[in-house]
């Protein structure tokens, strides 16, 4: 039957083809717009069919469905082979038989009809071939090794996809199919970036071959609750970012390179008896675990990083690191690295009260100490020492926190929500040493004593404290003038922590130290009925 259009255009309803079929050519039934199937159900092809030739059944537009009989010997079908058959519903072959089954381009353009399509023995597919098949539902491609996502990018309905023994999902394949319900990826070793990116309804995936999983690989699966995978030794950036209900992977031991966000807020994710042992992994990027409900941490030889809030949670206990590891120890339950120059990380949860910072300390992390309720005192070095942001942010220091004059910058959010914290003693005389809300939300802060010389506001003209806060005694230090821009006080008067929008009890006392020489001009401005200064006490120094 390889005659160019054969039977184009006929008006026949029904075909039933020989079982020595080997071949349908060019056009062979194109625009046979009465032809249903075989004898009323979907049209058969014979297991001997190798071949359907471009635009063979184009624009049969009442065909209905296609069945494959038997252990198909099909080796290929043609550009455009079915193209606009729009009320074809369904496609099926559950052939056995390994034949490397070629789908050309545009094969089922146009389907519109189409809400099922097996083809067990299809290898390799072009572009487009499934474009514009809306309704398709399931898609069972089981020895498929090459899927364009060109191939199938409009079908976005999907629930059911059986891609058995694919090896690899290219980048952003199933990217916001929020249809999809279930896959069949067992064979995957690489599952390229945003792969499932947005698929909010799917909640099971086994990937057991998955060496790579890409960034963003999972990101947004807001049902996702369970995946197999225990070959995994790459998992991508944000590759599981915001699963609120996963629990976890099947095994972490194989794990070595682990990406920033990685597992971001997966509030569900925990493991058999709290503790995550990573015996292989060489670098955990920022964030990686924060938030996830795992309760003690054991690193192995091999990590060489760890980026800031990498395992951080509310609830986490310990932290272990393998006495072989040359890169970090632990010292009282806080991390550090092997030469104690930085201090890493505290676990939320760890029982110790008090923390003095060994001299050869030179910068604390950001978020190191977040969360560390039982912590109630620190004590700093005698050191150069920097304070990422939030690295005090809601601890439980209490009573009196004293900022040594070796305290090079504070950052942003440093000691925010500080509850507890009653009075602050600055001794640092670096102009620009407190970051933005570096004392934000410190609401029983009661007493500062601040340099003259130190910036209450940032140069990014943010607030170092709460304006309106509950500090009723300032006392400033220091020796001559502040140094501070002309006018200093007066442009930022609503950002100073006395600033007061409304009428208030006047409760403020304000002391300078001997050693002041000037005090700014406009340095406590407050509108008629709004000032909260009931004392000043200046020294004779003040001129």
């Amino acid at each position: 039957m390889d005659e160019i259009g054969t039977f184009r255009g006929n008006n026949f309803e029904s075909v039933e083809f020989g079982s020595g079929l080997i071949s349908i050519g060019y056009q062979a039934f194109r625009d046979c717009d009465r032809l249903v199937g075989t004898n009323g159900e979907a049209l058969k092809f014979p297991a001997s069919l190798e071949v359907i030739d471009t635009l063979a059944f184009y624009h049969c537009n009442v065909l209905k469905g296609i069945e494959f009989v038997g252990d198909s010997n099909l080796e290929q079908i043609g550009k455009r082979a079915f193209e606009s058959c729009v009320l074809l519903a369904s496609v099926t072959s559950t052939s056995a038989t390994d034949t490397d089954l070629l789908v050309n381009d545009d094969a089922f353009k146009g389907c519109t009809a189409l809400t099922y399509f097996e083809l067990n023995n299809a290898e390799t597919f072009g572009n487009n071939v499934l474009d514009g098949c809306k309704g398709l539902l399931t898609l069972k491609l089981p020895a498929a090794t090459v899927l364009p996502k060109a191939a199938y990018d409009e079908c976005t309905v999907l629930q059911y996809v059986d891609l058995s023994l694919m090896t690899e999902l290219v980048d952003g394949m199933f990217k916001n199919l929020t249809s999809l319900i279930y896959i069949d990826i067992a064979s995957v070793t690489s599952i390229g970036a945003s792969a499932f990116y947005g698929c909010n309804n799917l909640v099971t995936v086994d990937i057991t071959s998955a060496e790579t999983i890409g960034a963003s690989a999972f990101y947004g699966c807001t049902s996702l609750t369970t995946v197999t995978a225990t070959s995994a030794t790459v998992v991508g950036a944000n590759a599981f970012d915001g699963c609120k209900l996963f629990t976890g992977i099947q095994s972490y031991e194989s794990l070595v390179s682990i990406g920033e966000y990685a597992f971001n807020d997966c509030i569900s994710l925990t493991v058999v008896g709290g503790t995550l042992e990573l015996p292989l992994a060489e670098s955990i990027g920022t964030a990686a675990f924060y938030n996830c409900a795992i309760t003690g941490f054991v690193l192995g030889p091999r990590v060489n990083f760890i980026g800031d809030r990498a395992l951080h949670n509310n609830n986490l206990l310990t932290i272990a690191v393998d006495e072989d590891n040359p890169y970090f120890k632990i010292v009282d339950g806080v991390l550090y690295d092997e030469g104690l120059t930085v201090l890493m990380y505290s676990p939320a949860k760890n029982t110790v009260a008090s923390v003095t910072i060994p001299d050869s300390v030179l910068s604390i992390k950001p978020y190191a100490f977040q969360g560390a309720t039982k912590l109630k005192s620190v004590v700093f070095p005698t050191s150069s020492l920097s304070i990422g942001e939030y690295a005090f942010y809601a601890s439980g220091i209490s009573g009196k926190l004293t900022i040594t004059e070796y305290v090079s910058s504070i950052g942003a959010y440093a000691f925010a929500d500080c509850t507890a914290l009653t009075e602050l003693v600055i001794e640092t005389i670096s102009p620009d040493v407190l970051g933005a809300y570096a004392f934000k939300g410190c609401s029983s802060l009661e007493s500062l004593t601040i340099p003259i010389k130190v910036q209450m506001v940032t140069d990014g003209k943010d607030p170092v404290f709460d304006t309106e806060s509950n500090i009723t005694r300032y006392s400033f230090v220091g020796f001559g003038k502040s140094d501070l821009a002309a006018n200093y006080y007066s442009t930022y008067a609503t950002k100073m922590p006395w600033y007061y929008s409304t009428p208030g009890t006047a409760n403020i006392s304000v002391s300078f130290a001997d050693g002041v020489t000037d005090i700014d001009a406009y340095m406590f401005k407050a509108t008629a009925g709004n000032s909260r200064v009931l004392s000043i006490n200046m020294p004779d120094t003040v001129t």
